[in-house]
């Protein structure tokens, strides 16, 4: 039986997720409500009866491509001359951080935060299909039959 939520509750349970770098942070879509539950490492502890069975796991953004793979693909599109550049900054700590100053100096940074949203929500779609969950019709992104 399918499960229904609503799309801007997944996409916050995704960055929080992502969020979690130095602590682990997890997010679960409830089979029954459709509700979205996070969970941070340090501080948050799950409930007693909480049942992994009655939960779907929300996905990491890696395991979405919404990573480097999509600043590569981004750079492909619309950096062509900067592609270079940009994969030497991957081979190293804190590429996001000169990756986005570099949008910053050649003023995409907006363009890239429309683009990287655009793909967020294209891949949790995906991914919602895929785990048979349905988007709430008051988010204006219901599965299409």
């Amino acid at each position: 039986m399918p499960t229904n939520a609503k799309l801007d509750h997944i996409l916050e349970g995704i960055e929080f997720v992502a969020a979690g770098q130095l602590i682990e942070h997890t997010g679960y879509i409830c089979k029954k409500t459709g509700e979205v539950h996070c969970y941070s490492e340090d501080c948050d502890e799950k409930p007693a009866d909480f049942d992994p069975n009655e939960h779907i796991a929300l996905p990491d953004k890696r395991s979405l491509d919404l990573g480097k793979e999509l600043v590569f693909r981004f750079t492909r599109e619309f950096l062509s001359e900067s592609q270079s550049d940009i994969r030497n900054f991957f081979r190293k700590r804190g590429a996001f951080a000169k990756f986005k100053v570099l949008l910053e100096q050649k003023q995409m940074l907006q363009h890239w935060y429309d683009y990287e949203h655009r793909a967020t929500e294209e891949a949790v779609r995906g991914w919602c299909e895929a785990n048979e969950i349905v988007l709430d019709r008051a988010t204006g992104m219901e599965r299409k039959t």
